[in-house]
C-alpha cells in the first residue's frame, strides 16, 4: 500500500488498491462471489462474512476498507421500512431519517463498528439496492463513509473503493 500508483480516467493517478484487505459483508453468495473475484483480480486479498456475528468478528482483524450491503440480513432488518421511505421520496415525501441501529443488517453493523474504537478508524462502503438521496442519507447517518447505489460497475466499486483509501483512515 501506498508508493504504486495507476492512472484513472483523465490522468489523473489513484492509489492502487493492491494488497488491500478487503472484508465484504453480503449475504446473496451470487453477488459475494462477483464482488471477491472483481476485488481479487485487481490485487485486493478479500475476507467474507455473511452474517451479522462473522461481520463483527473478521472486522476485529482489522481490514483496510468493509464493503457492506446494507440489506444482507433481511430476517433481523427493517428492510420494509426503509423500502416505504424509498416510496415516500420517489413521491416527493419526506421520509423519516430512522434507522435502527440495533438490527442485525447492513445499518445496525456499520452503526455498531463505528462504535467500537478498535474498527472506528476502517472505513465502510455501504451497498444498497439502488441509488437514492435517502437511502445514502442513511448510510452516511450510520458512520458508512461513502454509498455505491446497484446497479454499479467495476469501475464505479474501485473508484468509491480508491476514494476511501485516500481519505487515509484505513485499519492497518
Amino acid at each position: 500500500m501506498g508508493a504504486v500508483r495507476c492512472q484513472g480516467k483523465r490522468g489523473r493517478s489513484f492509489p492502487s488498491l493492491k494488497e488491500e484487505r478487503v472484508l465484504v459483508v453480503e449475504d446473496d453468495p451470487v453477488m459475494l462471489e462477483l464482488l471477491s473475484e472483481i476485488l481479487g483480480n485487481n490485487g485486493m486479498n478479500v475476507l467474507s462474512a455473511s452474517t451479522y456475528e462473522e461481520a463483527k468478528k473478521k472486522a476485529l482483524e482489522r481490514p483496510s476498507l468493509i464493503i457492506i450491503d446494507l440489506f444482507f440480513s433481511t430476517r433481523d432488518s427493517d428492510m420494509f421500512f426503509y423500502l416505504d421511505g424509498i416510496r415516500q421520496e420517489m413521491l416527493g415525501e419526506t421520509p423519516p431519517a430512522y434507522v435502527s441501529r440495533k438490527a442485525k443488517d447492513g445499518f445496525g453493523l456499520s452503526s455498531s463498528l463505528k462504535a467500537n474504537p478498535q474498527t472506528v478508524s476502517i472505513p465502510i462502503l455501504a451497498i444498497g439496492p439502488m441509488d437514492t438521496p435517502y437511502l445514502r442519507r442513511l448510510a452516511l447517518g450510520v458512520g458508512c463513509d461513502e454509498y455505491l447505489g446497484k446497479p454499479f460497475g467495476m469501475n464505479d466499486l474501485l473508484s468509491k473503493l480508491r476514494t476511501l483509501q485516500s481519505k487515509g483512515r484505513g485499519g492497518k
